[in-house]
This record gives C-alpha cells, sequence and structure tokens, in this order.
C-alpha cells in the first residue's frame, strides 16, 4: 500500500497546498499474476459467496467486522493511511449486510468505525484542521446542546436516541475533518469506487437469497404500493435502495474512468444488478439521488468539450437503457406495481416534516431533543407504557427539518454550517470538481430522504473534499494499473 509523503507547496500542482497530504504509488505492486478483470470478478464472487455464509451463519458478520475494525487500528498503527480509507469505501455496504443477516453487533457499529478510524488519522497523521475541517467540527458542536433536553426527559434511555440521531452527522464531520487534508491520484479514486462496487455486491447477494427462500416458500412474489421488504432482504428499503444506489453511481464513474474493456464491463454489470434491486425495494429516493447525481456529474463539466460530451454521451445513454429497458420490464416483473408505486408522489415524508417543522415552531430556542421529534403527539413517557413502545410513530426521515426540530435555533445554524461546507467543498475542489459536485448532489438528496440512516451518506459527503491529481500529473501506472480520470480537466 502506498505510503504518505510530504510534498511541498511548490509542488507540481497548484492542487498541493500547505499542509496537504498527498497518498502516492510508493509500493503499489507492478503487476497483477492474473488479468485485474478477471480479479474483479473473484473478488465479486468472493464477496457474493460470504454474504450468503452470513445469511446461514450471521456470527460471520460479527468475525468481519472486527477485522475490518482491526484493519483500521493496524493501518493506523503502521502509518498506512490508504487501508484505512479502502476499509471506509467497504463498510458502507457492508453494514447494509449486517443488518441484514442480523449480525450480533452493535446497530451503530459502522459510523463509529468510520469515526474512530478518522479520529485516530487526524491524531497521529494529519493533525491539523483546514477550513472545511472547522466548519465541521462547529456543524457538530451545535447539535450537541440539545443532548441535555434528551436526557432530562427520556433517562436511561437517551443514549440509544441520541446515537441514533448523532451518529451520522458525527461521522460525516469528523470524515470532513480528514478527507479535507487529503490529496489522492487517479489509481486510489477508482481502487476506491471498485471497493464500493464489489461491497455493493453484498446487499444484492443477501436480498436475492431471502427471495430465493420466499419463493421457495411461499410459491412467488407479492407485490403492492408499499416499500418491499423481501426484495431488500428483510432489511430497510429506503436503506438498501440508497446503498444500491451509490454502487450504481460508482459503477458509471468507474466506466468513465477504466481503460480497460473487460473492467468496464463488470462494472456495468454490476451496476444494472444494483439498479434493479433499488427499483425492486419499491424506495424511490435510492436511484432518484443516484439520478440527480449523475445529472449534477453531466453539467459540472466544463473544461474540456470533448471529456464533456462523452460524459454526457454516457450519462444520457444510462437514463435511457433504464427507462426504456429496465423499467418495463421491472414494471412487467412486479405486474405494473412498480408503475403504480413510482408514478405516486406522495409521501409520508412530507407529513413527517411538517410535524418537524411545527416542533421547530413549538421549541425554537433548543428544540425537542435528538430523537424526540416522533413523540411530539404522543408523549415519550406514555409511549414506554404501551406494549408497542409508540415503534409505529414515524421518525423524520428529512435530516434538515430534524436539525430544526430536535436542536432549534442551533439546528438552524448547523444547516447554514452544512451550505457553508458545499460552497467550500465547491471552491476548493479544481479540477476535481466534477467528482465533488456528484457525490455533494448523492449525499444532500439522501439527507433529504433518509437522515444519516446508513453511514454511506457520511461517507460520501466527506469523500467530496478529497482533491484528485488530475491525469496529466498521474506517474505511470505500472501494467494493469493504468487508468486515466475522465474529465478531471488539467492543470496546464
Amino acid at each position: 500500500m502506498a505510503a504518505v509523503t510530504g510534498l511541498s507547496p511548490g509542488g507540481s500542482s497548484p492542487l498541493i497546498t500547505p499542509g496537504t497530504q498527498i497518498l502516492d504509488r510508493s509500493d503499489v505492486p507492478s503487476r497483477l499474476i492474473i488479468p485485474r478483470w478477471m480479479f474483479l470478478v473473484l473478488a465479486i464472487f468472493a464477496q457474493a459467496i460470504l454474504t450468503r455464509a452470513m445469511m446461514d451463519q450471521p456470527r460471520l458478520g460479527f468475525l468481519q467486522a472486527l477485522v475490518l475494525v482491526a484493519l483500521i487500528g493496524w493501518s493506523v498503527l503502521k502509518r498506512t493511511p490508504v487501508v484505512t480509507l479502502c476499509v471506509m469505501a467497504y463498510i458502507p455496504c457492508a453494514e447494509i449486510v449486517w443488518r441484514q443477516v442480523r449480525a450480533p453487533i452493535p446497530y451503530q457499529l459502522a459510523p463509529y468505525a468510520m469515526t474512530a478510524g478518522a479520529v485516530l488519522l487526524v491524531l497521529t497523521l494529519y493533525n491539523r484542521l483546514t477550513r472545511p475541517g472547522r466548519t465541521a467540527l462547529y456543524y457538530f458542536l451545535l447539535l450537541v446542546p440539545s443532548t441535555v433536553v434528551t436526557i432530562s426527559v427520556t433517562g436511561s434511555g437517551s443514549r440509544q436516541l441520541i446515537a441514533f440521531a448523532l451518529a451520522g452527522p458525527l461521522a460525516m464531520a469528523t470524515l470532513v475533518i480528514l478527507f479535507s487534508q487529503i490529496t489522492i491520484e487517479p489509481w486510489l479514486y477508482r481502487r476506491l469506487l471498485w471497493i464500493v462496487i464489489v461491497s455493493g455486491i453484498g446487499p444484492l447477494a443477501a436480498a436475492l437469497t431471502t427471495i430465493e427462500q420466499y419463493v421457495a416458500t411461499n410459491g412467488g412474489l407479492v407485490f403492492d404500493d408499499e416499500s418491499n421488504f423481501v426484495t431488500s432482504g428483510g432489511f430497510g428499503p429506503v436503506q438498501v435502495s440508497s446503498m444500491m444506489g451509490l454502487t450504481v453511481l460508482a459503477a458509471v464513474l468507474v466506466y468513465l474512468a477504466e481503460r480497460d474493456g473487460m473492467a468496464k464491463l463488470v462494472a456495468i454489470a454490476v451496476g444494472f444488478g444494483a439498479a434493479i434491486l433499488s427499483f425492486l425495494t419499491f424506495s424511490r429516493g435510492g436511484m432518484t439521488a443516484t439520478a440527480l447525481a449523475l445529472a449534477a456529474f453531466a453539467l459540472s463539466q466544463t473544461r474540456d468539450p470533448r471529456s464533456r460530451g462523452r460524459v454526457i454521451m454516457v450519462v444520457i445513454v444510462v437514463f435511457l437503457v433504464g427507462y426504456f429497458v429496465l423499467v418495463p420490464r421491472i414494471n412487467d416483473f412486479t405486474q405494473g406495481a412498480f408503475e403504480e408505486r413510482f408514478s405516486d408522489t406522495s409521501s409520508g415524508r412530507t407529513e413527517l416534516a411538517t410535524n418537524d417543522l411545527q416542533v421547530f415552531e413549538d421549541n425554537i430556542a433548543f428544540g425537542v431533543g435528538p430523537g424526540l421529534t416522533r413523540y411530539n403527539r404522543i408523549p415519550y413517557d406514555v409511549c414506554q407504557l404501551r406494549a408497542d413502545k409508540c415503534s409505529k410513530e414515524g421518525s423524520s426521515h428529512t435530516e434538515f427539518t430534524r436539525m430544526l426540530g430536535e436542536h432549534g435555533l442551533a439546528g438552524a445554524i448547523a444547516i447554514l454550517l452544512i451550505i457553508s461546507l458545499v460552497v467550500q467543498a465547491w471552491r476548493r475542489a479544481g479540477p476535481s470538481r466534477p467528482i465533488t459536485v456528484t457525490f455533494l448532489t448523492w449525499a444532500i438528496a439522501q439527507m433529504f430522504y433518509a437522515n444519516f440512516r446508513v453511514v454511506g451518506i457520511a461517507w460520501a459527503f466527506a469523500f467530496a473534499f478529497i482533491k484528485i491529481l488530475p491525469a496529466d500529473i498521474d506517474p505511470d501506472a505500472p501494467g494493469e494499473l493504468e487508468a486515466p480520470v475522465v474529465a478531471l480537466g488539467s492543470t496546464r
């Protein structure tokens, strides 16, 4: 794995600013023993086999989580941050698999692991705060005081409520602090995207296993106008749809960045599979966020007319194939239920967001505390006396209205700081601006739809702050590893 090198501010690229750490290819293997596309296929099959095994033995999920956490610790001790970055790219989809297979691990382990890895790297290697890092820190600190309200209302029950509401924002803040100090070369950018793609096979394999078992027992799938837990692998359709959407996004970006034709085909094959599963969950947010991100990616191509035309053409083809090939076949498979579901624009999220705003109006100073907007209609103490604990009461799905209702004025200021972070990411991105815009768009769209219910949202938002060196100053890649980043422009 690569090491950290301290290039001076006067280096070969204006991307390199004082204090920036460059991850280079000092000890990247010179050549793969087998063709690269074959290695990727083997990795995909290995991920599928591991997930199927987890479905039968959930304790394997615990073992996998333990290995990932150990890898983060080891990479920090050995000062090999590339390993940490690779593990962080793998965790978002792994989190979904752990929940699908009911692995015996803490529910919020993924954001905790991300946070721990980011903090440890900042303390040991990247011990400074960039401007985005300071903004991200202030953003999270603003969300802390209202926890006192939750503690005073719920007592011993506060820990779970606070963790559910704030683990994602904490992960995002610490990741921004870390990622805003890092510049990577194109080979590592591609590697991180491939890790997302391969790990995305996990939720897909778990869902196919659940579908297979359900069909064997019940004789067939039944679709209606609600989200489908069977096609989601027995876990939340919103979360599964979200991560499948991120997998599709990574597949399209890899297709644009790869030279290896077979590797391109592998990426597109996984992308199509992830898109089908995202649609079959009947959760509308996953592919909507991806569509918005791809549109933003195409529109942000402003530097190189040739690259811009290619990117726009690829994105248009993706949309056309999805609309005219995938959607009709999925609609036939679901006997028209798909069209009925996705043509209905109504959503309970509007009512939940309205409830959040009403809570904010009534508790404008401090909010009601993290995790407590769902108890606006029925008080928390009354819910604890009920057998169902008010589990059917809807909780906020929109992060921005949640911050208002649960944190009051501090939440409003925190929203302004998120806007400030977006502006800062845009200004500092340089030639990698299209990638920055793409991941910011996807993450913000998900915040509107799914709060921080998956750590992938925090990871994607923070990933927008990593600078990617243009391909024209990428050192010659050895053998199979050579490939440029498309449409990132030039420093010349």
